[in-house]
């Protein structure tokens, strides 16, 4: 049986990429909706792993050793919030575990904007913390960045996180959010200009380690789902989304029958 209350869900709010992770191996793992693949770099990611449910889409889910290992997907419109007056807004959705917190920090998901800086990035803190971020220029001077607080992950727990941007260039100003098993612990935010930048190497976006040729910031753990809508979310949306998952996990209520 295939529990669908959050495919639901997400797809009536429009979800652009979604990565079930459903792969029974290799190293390539291709999402329901653009079609687009995640290709696994470096030896630390594997297919099949054992998912927080026990039907599909949640029986499997990829794991990441926390070596100098990622998924990097090709470069495609809908993973961009695009910069300046170009910007729109954009949601970034997913259902992982962490086996243990890297000494710097735990890049979730991430993309940058002309090859040498991020145009948006998310990642867990060594303190439980979850951050997001997104650039409102061409070179992440000027960028919005919000942290919820600390110790709010466990190790080896399953969670739902949201991490949303309300883009609205030449109006109100620009809102982030970060919401957790539904419920909003960061945002709004305000644009900030901090006086240097956040520095990335390439312009694919990637999940799950450090997008380069090194050690730093990996993540390890396992990932159930990876989606991405060109909205931003709503608190109500991000609730609805957590409490179908959490019904496609307890399955279908059991039968009753009644004597007629």
């Amino acid at each position: 049986m295939v529990a669908h209350a959050f495919s639901d869900a997400v797809i009536a709010d429009g979800a652009t990429y979604w990565q079930k992770y459903q792969e029974a191996s290799g190293t390539t793992f291709v999402d329901s909706v653009a079609g687009l693949t995640a290709t696994a770099v470096g030896a630390g990611i594997t297919a099949a792993a054992a998912g927080p449910g026990a039907a599909a889409p949640w029986d499997k889910a990829v794991s990441s050793t926390g070596a100098a290992s990622y998924l990097s997907t090709p470069d495609n419109a809908l993973f961009s919030v695009g910069l300046g007056a170009a910007g729109r807004s954009m949601s970034f959705e997913t259902i992982r575990s962490v086996s243990r917190f890297d000494p710097t920090l735990n890049w979730l998901f991430a993309k940058s904007g002309n090859g040498s800086n991020y145009e948006h990035w998310c990642y867990l803190t060594t303190a439980g913390a979850l951050d997001w971020g997104v650039a409102l220029d061409g070179n992440a001077v000027n960028y919005i960045d919000v942290r919820s607080a600390d110790s709010l992950i466990s190790l080896n727990t399953w969670f739902h996180a949201v991490f949303t941007v309300e883009m609205k260039p030449g109006a109100s100003p620009t809102r982030a959010y970060v919401y957790l098993n539904g419920v909003q612990v960061a945002g709004p935010g305000t644009p900030t200009t901090p006086g240097n930048s956040f520095g990335g190497d390439e312009n694919s976006p990637w999940l799950s380690g450090y997008r380069g040729d090194n050690t730093y910031n990996p993540y390890a753990g396992k990932i159930a789902a990876d989606l991405v809508y060109p909205t931003a979310l709503s608190g109500a949306q991000a609730l609805a989304h957590y409490n179908a998952w959490q019904a496609d996990l307890a399955g279908p209520p059991p039968w009753t029958l009644t004597p007629g």
